[in-house]
């Protein structure tokens, strides 16, 4: 499975700074090599059961550990049922599912998460400091973006805040982006981003959101 998610015109097509903070935009598609093979196009009926059938809704047994490669911190996450690791340099973290989504105009998508661990930026010495001006950032990047909601909440003990939006891309395709940023300590943070099409979006929520929930520090 060597090379898996490696394609870096596919799974994360642009790192950029938003207000001093590093922040991943899925701009494609994944492809795979080795044991994927291509498939056959299907009638809708078979489209349909396919779409039925192709997220289950729990998490993988077992944990994978990523290593923030600029702080040295280590954390671990539990990801959807069937999903696959991948690297590249602009994440610390990447991981997609084995089945892509096709989409309207024939392309494929695959919905995928992407994990980095930093130091807080300039200006953020707390975490409202992220409460107020995480969401502002966004918007002042992106116009288009579309907030669809925004809270905080404690996970594993862990100040937490979750932003969900709608990013619209040049070609008309519209992705639904959810983002938990962890409050890892005074020095290190977590942001955690999921993106996926926005007409499949209920079928991952639920496993997208209990993956992203199961992140944890290791205490080394």
């Amino acid at each position: 499975m060597k090379g898996l998610l490696q394609n870096k015109k596919l799974l994360i097509g642009l790192g950029v700074v938003v207000a001093g903070i590093a922040v991943l935009v899925l701009t494609g598609t994944l492809k795979f090599s080795g044991s994927v093979r291509k498939t056959e196009p299907t009638t809708v009926k078979e489209t349909k059961k396919t779409e039925e059938t192709q997220q289950q809704q729990q998490l993988s047994p077992r944990a994978v550990t990523f290593k923030g490669v600029k702080t040295g911190v280590t954390m671990l996450i539990k990801l959807p049922l069937g999903w696959v690791t991948g690297k590249d340099g602009r994440a610390d973290l990447i991981a997609g599912s084995q089945t892509p989504e096709k989409l309207d105009n024939g392309q494929t998508f695959t919905a995928n998460m992407n994990a980095s661990v930093d130091k807080h930026p300039t200006g953020v010495t707390s975490f409202l400091d992220i409460e107020k001006k995480w969401k502002e950032g966004l918007l002042n990047q992106y116009p288009s973006m579309e907030i669809v909601a925004d809270s905080s909440k404690k996970i594993n003990g862990l100040d937490v805040y979750v932003l969900e939006v709608k990013n619209t891309r040049p070609d008309g395709i519209v992705v639904r982006q959810i983002q938990y940023v962890f409050y890892l300590d005074d020095t290190y943070m977590a942001t955690v981003t999921g993106s996926v099409p926005d007409l499949v979006w209920d079928k991952y929520r639920g496993v997208i959101k209990d993956s992203m929930e199961s992140l944890e520090r290791v205490v080394e």
